[in-house]
């Protein structure tokens, strides 16, 4: 099993030898739907962290119910729809 606590998906050096195909597979085996850690510094979430999901179906899946995953509603949003599955 793949430990994730140190996986920094926004790290720019993560992607510099091309798409890290290995950490993804292994998202997707083993946490398909990934809450990645706080991330200090990075804008697009102030820096609370946010939700990873790795396989196709769960990202149709969300993109389909904008009612349910909205990426505005903040933390409490996304952990409640996932919480329940």
């Amino acid at each position: 099993m793949t430990n994730f606590a140190d996986v920094d998906l926004t790290r720019s050096e993560l992607y510099r030898g091309g798409f890290p195909h290995d950490l993804f597979t292994a998202l997707r085996q083993e946490a398909p739907v990934w809450r990645h850690p706080e991330t200090p510094g990075f804008d697009k979430t102030g820096g609370r962290g946010f939700w990873v999901l790795s396989r196709y179906a769960d990202i149709r899946d969300v993109n389909r119910d904008p009612e349910t995953f909205l990426s505005s509603g903040g933390r409490d949003s996304a952990t409640r729809a996932w919480a329940s599955c």
